[in-house]
């Protein structure tokens, strides 16, 4: 619920951790600019246009888990940032095929 409008436009985010150790393999998957916001309750969907880029990601950091970060800023600056984390496995054990890999966002568990 917004206590009161934003006159200006909030920025997201959609950001891919591509490595625990490093943010050298965080992937910018999608920035988006709404706004104005109204005051009340606001509802809004994000869908990036393209998933994470493989071979960007460390081989040894591919599968297990790691985060999405959705970021908002107003006016250039960080407003909020939630964190969600997310599980990657191989179907096939055998073989790794990075377009079949299975992908769970754990999305009821946000870390702000």
């Amino acid at each position: 619920n917004a206590p009161e409008a934003v006159p200006g436009e909030l920025e997201w985010e959609v950001i891919y951790v591509g490595s625990s150790k490093t943010q050298a393999h965080d992937q910018l998957l999608d920035r988006v600019k709404v706004g104005p916001i109204p005051q009340g309750k606001n509802q809004f969907v994000l869908t990036t246009k393209r998933g994470p880029d493989p071979s960007l990601i460390p081989s040894e950091e591919f599968l297990g888990v790691t985060v999405l970060l959705i970021r908002v800023k107003i006016e250039g600056k960080l407003a909020v940032q939630v964190g969600y984390f997310i599980r990657i496995e191989n179907p096939e054990e055998e073989n790794m095929d990075v377009e079949r890999v299975l992908r769970y966002v754990l999305a009821e568990k946000p870390k702000v």
